[in-house]
């Protein structure tokens, strides 16, 4: 495990992460993001949510930001891309089906009641699509994307290897982000799954968790 001075960078879930349980954002959370990264560390949003929400409400608390569960992800300042060349059409793959969906400028949201007969149908149809459950949603995604895809291409443009990064996370689809670093943190509201799977679960739910991690685990030791 990384001992805080060696942390470059820190990966953060955003929705019941850096957000209360009713998805408000936490001001200490942000206010402790903003003093670690005038420290030095380097953070990056890394969401279910589309680029624009994550632009709008966290562009200038992040160094940079992974939006659609990895399908995108940009520099501060820098344009918008894509973590794959070609992405499939997730749109069309829900045509002609009687579900409900939420899409973004990739991936599409629905409610986890028919993630079995999507599962079927995509699969029926040989459809090179993934379904990732998130608590009571899932989403659906061309197949191979994940958080720490996006993760992944953001820390190689920020210059930081992966071992040098802390992710923090509350949800199923949070697995990916914590493997793919060296210290994996839930947060105490998180799903059982992802505290089975963290090295470490902060004794503070949401935001405060993430104020409470940074500020004692990365603040006060880089002090040291």
């Amino acid at each position: 495990m990384p001992a805080g001075r060696e942390i470059k960078a820190v990966a953060l879930d955003y929705d019941r992460t850096l957000t209360t349980e009713d998805l408000r954002p936490v001001p200490r959370a942000l206010d402790v993001i903003d003093r670690a990264r005038r420290a030095g560390l380097k953070v990056v949003v890394v969401s279910g949510r589309g680029m624009g929400y994550l632009e709008r409400e966290l562009g200038r608390h992040a160094d940079a930001l992974v939006a659609e569960n990895g399908c995108l992800w940009k520099l501060a300042g820098g344009p918008a891309r894509m973590t794959r060349p070609t992405l499939g059409d997730v749109r069309k793959a829900l045509e002609g089906l009687d579900v409900e969906a939420e899409f973004g400028d990739v991936l599409a949201s629905v409610d986890a009641a028919h993630a079995d007969r999507l599962a079927d149908h995509f699969r029926s149809r040989g459809l090179p699509l993934d379904l990732v459950r998130n608590r009571d949603r899932v989403m659906v995604l061309p197949r191979g994307v994940d958080k720490a895809v996006g993760l992944l291409a953001a820390l190689r443009a920020l210059g930081v290897d992966p071992h040098d990064c802390a992710a923090m996370g509350d949800g199923e689809n949070d697995v990916p982000l914590l493997r793919a670093v060296g210290h994996g943190v839930a947060v105490l509201n998180a799903v059982p799954l992802l505290k089975e799977e963290a090295d470490e679960v902060v004794p503070l739910p949401g935001g405060e968790g993430v104020a409470h991690w940074i500020a004692e685990r990365w603040l006060a030791e880089a002090r040291a």
